[in-house]
């Protein structure tokens, strides 16, 4: 049997920090067309993801058969050196736990 099988679908995890006047830590969770154009824009960003603040600023529609989806629009933001070295030591803070889980699959 396989993942797929049970309704397995490969999935990852991007490790956020988001702003509603203090700066927070979280997951946003991507798979499908999502995961599609998360991998696009960050092949296309490369150096420019860890200094800027990335944004959904939309969605774009398409369609398979007669499942119609969603994917997110993201985008390049400029931010403070202030919360650029907020980012940072957050981050720190979170460095320490694991990343992936380990174990039997």
């Amino acid at each position: 049997m396989t993942s797929k099988e049970i309704g397995g679908s490969f999935t990852t995890n991007c490790y956020i920090a988001f702003k509603d006047g203090n700066l927070w830590m979280g997951t946003l969770r991507l798979k499908g067309a999502a995961l599609g154009a998360w991998m696009e824009f960050r092949k296309q960003n490369r150096k420019n993801v860890y200094g800027k603040a990335v944004r959904i600023d939309g969605f774009t529609e398409g369609k398979k058969g007669r499942i119609t989806y969603r994917m997110p629009t993201f985008a390049l933001h400029e931010i403070s050196p202030e919360t650029l070295t907020l980012a940072t030591e957050l981050d720190k803070t979170f460095a320490g736990v694991p990343r992936r889980l380990s174990g039997p699959h």
